[in-house]
C-alpha cells in the first residue's frame, strides 16, 4: 500500500515537473521580450545580461514619435483584412465545389495537404526573385499575393470539412423550391 502511494506521488511529481518546464518554455520568451522592451537600448544586447535594471519607456516613445508606427500598423491591417476576405472569397466556392461535386477527387485533396507540409521558408527565395523581377517587391500587392498563396490550401481544407457537415438533402430541398446551386 505504501509503495503504491509513493509511486503515485512520484508519478504526479514528474507530471507536474514536466508541465512546469513546458510552461516555462512558453512563458520565458514572452518575459524576455517584455524585459527587452523595458530596458535601455545599450543594455538590451549586453552580455551577460543585467537582470536588475531601471525600467524605461523610452523604447515605446521612439516607436510612436520617431518611427511611422501608424503607417506600419495600417499596412498590416489592410493586408490582413484584404487577404482574409480574398482567401474566403476564393476558398469557399472551391471547398463547396469539392465537397458537393467531388471535383479533383482525392488527388486534389492530397495535393493541398502536401503544399501545407512544405516549409514556407523554401518558397521565400523564389517569391523574392519573382517579385524583384516584376516590381512587386516591397508592395502591399506582393504581400497580399504571398499570403493568399499560402492560406488558400488551408482555407479550402478547413471549409471542405465544414461543407461536408451540411446535409445534401438541404441542397435537394432548396432545388425543389426553385433554387439552383448558386442561390
Amino acid at each position: 500500500m505504501i509503495n503504491y502511494r509513493f509511486n503515485k506521488k512520484l508519478r504526479l511529481f514528474f507530471i507536474h515537473a514536466i508541465l512546469i518546464i513546458a510552461c516555462l518554455i512558453v512563458v520565458l520568451p514572452l518575459l524576455w521580450i517584455l524585459r527587452t522592451s523595458l530596458v535601455h537600448r545599450v543594455l538590451a544586447y549586453q552580455i551577460p545580461p543585467r537582470w536588475f535594471f531601471k525600467p524605461t519607456l523610452d523604447n515605446y516613445a521612439v516607436i510612436f514619435k520617431e518611427e511611422p508606427f501608424g503607417l506600419f500598423f495600417a499596412n498590416s491591417l489592410i493586408v490582413a483584412i484584404a487577404s482574409t476576405i480574398l482567401c474566403l472569397v476564393i476558398g469557399a466556392p472551391a471547398a463547396f465545389s469539392y465537397s458537393r461535386f467531388r471535383t479533383g477527387g482525392n488527388t486534389l485533396m492530397l495535393g493541398m495537404l502536401a503544399t501545407q507540409m512544405l516549409p514556407a521558408i523554401t518558397l521565400v527565395i523564389p517569391f523574392f526573385l519573382i517579385y524583384k523581377t516584376i516590381g512587386l517587391y516591397n508592395t502591399r500587392i506582393g504581400l497580399l499575393i504571398t499570403y493568399i498563396t499560402f492560406n488558400i490550401p488551408f482555407i479550402v481544407w478547413i471549409m471542405i470539412s465544414f461543407f461536408q457537415t451540411i446535409p445534401r438533402e438541404l441542397d435537394e430541398s432548396a432545388m425543389v423550391d426553385g433554387c439552383n446551386r448558386f442561390t
